[in-house]
């Protein structure tokens, strides 16, 4: 099966922006809010991202964009050719990539101020890839005849 998985920057900034400020207000430490300020930043992460997802789903991957330039309207694309190897329906993949995507970017802009919650983003951002790649099936290679030999 073949389809297009576009991943909205937009929306993965409002997820990185509600997740930095439930953060903020459920710490007792009250770290430091991300706000649409750090929009470009913030953008620029999500794209890396999603460069290392591209590059986890490369087996039933047909074309991706990864630079700004390329990705017109704040979306991000994949074209998947699955050849039936892939074990999660489309919407699922997508929310799973949406999720990798918001974690690492939380991940990387927690880094050098707020180490723990770093390493926790981090951990999520791990678990999402190893799902991905669960995801897909091993291709058939075929039988193997071994050499029978006097």
């Amino acid at each position: 099966m073949n389809y297009v998985i576009s991943i909205s920057t937009d929306a993965i900034l409002a997820q990185v922006l509600a997740q930095a400020a439930m953060r903020n207000r459920l710490s007792a430490t009250r770290p430091a809010v991300l706000t649409t300020d750090h929009g470009e930043a913030l953008r620029a992460l999500a794209r890396g991202a999603f460069s290392r997802v591209c590059l986890v789903m490369a087996p039933v991957m047909s074309d991706c964009n990864v630079d700004a330039e390329d990705c017109t309207e704040g979306m991000m694309r994949m074209e998947i050719d699955d050849h039936g190897l892939l074990t999660l329906h489309p919407m699922a993949l997508r929310a799973v990539i949406e999720h990798a995507i918001a974690v690492h970017v939380l991940s990387e802009a927690y880094a050098g101020t707020d180490a723990e919650a770093s390493e926790v983003f981090a951990r999520d951002f791990e678990e999402s890839m190893s799902l991905l790649r669960r995801s897909m099936r091993e291709p058939f290679r075929g039988a193997r005849i071994r050499a029978w030999r006097v």
